[in-house]
């Protein structure tokens, strides 16, 4: 792990600018205040660390989870996965808090809108310049595209801050368990 030499298959992208650029290991900890997302892609690496070496870079480098909201489409498929290695591995995984773009999209959107929830027609009903690929920084864009369009759907009826989020779905879910 000592080889920074290696480029990982992880991406970031600052929303200010627009090309994408790969940190090698060694740069994971580093403090990336400009960073909005990161995009881990395992799937495509061929020849990257194995999740084991990874993992304890990964988890510095999200740091503390009283600092973080992880965005992802479907979080519990993803971070299952990432919580399954973290677990076998014998890391403790924080308690992020997440914004489910299919949660969230279900929660202010009704299938007068959308006919599913799937990233590609939420890419297509919020007109993201992004299309999804099934390719982590593709998907990645399209879906912080979605969630931006989601915030202004949120807007429009006064829910502007994190904890107005949470709140607002934490009603729709305590609703839903009361029918």
């Amino acid at each position: 792990m000592s080889d920074t030499s290696h480029t990982l298959p992880i991406m970031n992208f600052d929303v200010s600018h627009s090309e994408p650029w790969q940190p090698s290991i060694g740069e994971l900890s580093r403090p990336l205040s400009s960073t909005v997302f990161v995009v881990l892609d395992l799937e495509t690496s061929g020849g990257s660390p194995s999740i084991e070496s990874l993992l304890p870079s990964f988890l510095e480098f999200l740091g503390p989870a009283s600092e973080k909201i992880l965005v992802a489409h479907n979080a519990n498929f993803d971070l299952g996965f990432l919580k399954a290695a973290a677990s076998h591995y014998n890391y403790r995984w924080p308690r992020f808090k997440i914004f489910d773009t299919v949660r969230l999209a279900r929660s202010i959107l009704s299938k007068d809108d959308v006919s599913d929830f799937k990233l590609s027609t939420l890419s297509a009903y919020f007109q993201t310049l992004t299309s999804p690929s099934h390719r982590a920084l593709d998907d990645a864009r399209a879906t912080v595209e979605v969630l931006h369009g989601i915030f202004e759907r949120f807007g429009s009826i006064d829910i502007t801050t994190v904890e107005d989020v949470e709140a607002f779905t934490l009603r729709l879910k305590r609703q839903k368990a009361s029918d």
